[in-house]
């Protein structure tokens, strides 16, 4: 494995081969919870609350405050802008938040004080949405990728170069000086300062069947547990691309890099969670996440397309150079979450509540990589693992939600998240905090329910193209904006 330093973002490394990286753990451990639109619209915070499907994949105790079995099902419409100087590039994607069925089990003889139920529930959550596009441009830069190339290529024979160096060379993007096989050139001239551009183009999901059960102990105490099945699929597609500029003497008009990858698997995770009812209008929860273990699969490739301004070998001004596609399987362990959370249910109409969600970036871990990759490496050549424990931290999320009862049928709701960065900020400049607002209104029949929210996720980030030592592309900021809206529906029976 390749050691990669963590400056900035996920898109440093693009031009990296695609190993497994630090970005990758974080990216498979952040989870949106998409829940409800009753959980969305209050943010979330329903540790402690439970009695909605949406919020039995945040505290499985919540399951036990159900006193009819019920169906429910939440599909939703996401919108991801991705702003990046003056350039703007939006994503929409309708699909399923969560589809649940739970089933009620009274117990006819149940004392007041004792056991009165058990319940079973079965369903789909969407827990994460990676669909996303997005495209940035520095007019004029200083340095080129290919300097990069360059520089690392000095000094070897063509056999020894790495793979992104050697598919460099066969589109004569870096060519052996004559005279000397050892030494390369570039096709821009020394004053030249070219234009860099990216588009990125990302789609997939983390997806999870749940099965869980919870018991209702005398209407003051509810404890539940849960077995999920994590489904993951994710494609993405990276054109890094490179213009001379109008005028200028070099022989290089244009080159594209094109970078795919895909990435599938399954993984299990275990969830244990309590619910207690001092009095009726306080409630205190707590649930605890097991890691989730991923066996995940990455197929991956690259291209290289050269045009010239003029003709190079045999009467041809444009070359390309594809890899082959290259498969990878591996183990992943995301952290252990532990989620605390309190509700006071006021007159029974005014619901405030919040959560706190603890986490451990750092305890992330890479396993059983094909060929006997462990993930680790050395003090001089430190592996991914190395690398997550260095540069990840703890973390907590915060949420914050309320509801207000205007009459027997109708509520207003609000709601406030934020999820704090994976990044120890004694180490990175990286800030990849998530600010969410959030809220709704429900309509209440006495076996039907309609839900409506509406959720804005905010993100900036610091984008740069390359950095190798003193050869590194210009910073800039992508602020990223998620329009969530989602409409629950549901049905006691």
């Amino acid at each position: 494995m390749k050691k990669i330093f963590l400056l900035l973002l996920i898109y440093l490394i693009h031009f990296n081969s695609f190993s497994q990286i630090i970005e990758d753990a974080v990216k498979y451990s952040i989870n949106d919870h998409y829940g409800s639109a009753r959980v969305s619209a209050m943010g979330g915070a329903f540790t402690a609350l439970g009695g909605d499907y949406g919020s039995i994949s945040i505290n499985p105790a919540g399951l036990g405050l159900f006193r009819s079995s019920a169906f429910s099902l939440t599909p939703s419409l996401k919108i991801n802008n991705s702003s990046t100087g003056n350039f703007d590039k939006n994503k929409f994607n309708f699909g399923l938040s969560n589809l649940g069925l739970v089933l009620c089990n009274k117990y006819r003889l149940a004392k007041k004080d004792g056991f009165q139920s058990i319940n079973f529930s079965i369903g789909y959550n969407k827990i994460k949405d990676f669909n996303r596009n997005s495209f940035s441009q520095v007019e004029k830069s200083n340095n080129s990728l290919l300097h990069i190339y360059q520089k690392n290529a000095d000094g070897n024979e063509i056999r020894n170069l790495n793979d992104n160096e050697f598919f460099a060379y066969q589109v004569y993007l870096i060519d052996t000086i004559p005279g000397d096989s050892k030494y390369f050139s570039i096709p821009y001239t020394q004053t030249e300062s070219p234009r860099l551009m990216e588009n990125i183009k990302e789609e997939g999901y983390i997806s999870e069947i749940n099965f869980a059960s919870a018991v209702n102990i005398g209407h003051k105490l509810y404890i539940g547990a849960s077995l999920g099945i994590v489904d993951v699929y994710y494609k993405s597609k990276i054109n890094y691309s490179e213009y001379s500029q109008k005028g200028t003497p070099s022989q290089l008009d244009n080159f594209v890099k094109s970078s795919k990858l895909k990435t599938t698997g399954v993984g299990v995770n275990f969830k244990l969670g309590i619910i207690y009812k001092p009095i009726q209008q306080i409630r205190i929860g707590a649930s605890l996440h097991t890691p989730t273990r991923y066996r995940l699969e990455d197929e991956s490739s690259t291209s290289y397309n050269a045009k010239y301004r003029e003709e190079i070998e045999d009467g041809k001004d444009e070359f390309s150079v594809f890899s082959d596609i290259n498969y990878f399987k591996y183990d992943l362990s995301t952290p252990m979450r532990m989620n605390f959370g309190t509700a006071f249910i006021l007159k029974k109409r005014f619901i405030i509540s919040g959560d706190i969600e603890l986490l451990d970036y750092s305890s992330s871990r890479f396993k059983n990589g094909d060929n006997g990759v462990d993930f680790y490496g050395t003090d001089e050549n430190p592996d991914t693992n190395d690398l997550i424990k260095e540069h990840l931290d703890k973390a907590y999320n915060l949420k914050l939600g309320a509801e207000f009862k205007a009459n027997n049928q109708i509520s207003l709701r609000a709601g406030y998240s934020k999820f704090g960065t994976a990044y120890k900020k004694s180490i990175s400049n990286i800030n990849d905090e998530i600010n969410r607002y959030s809220a709704g209104i429900g309509y209440q029949e006495k076996n039907f329910n309609l839900d409506i929210s509406y959720a804005l996720s905010m993100k900036e980030y610091l984008v740069q193209y390359f950095n190798h030592g003193d050869i590194y592309s210009p910073i800039l900021k992508n602020k990223n904006n998620t329009h969530l809206i989602q409409v629950s529906l549901g049905f006691k029976f």
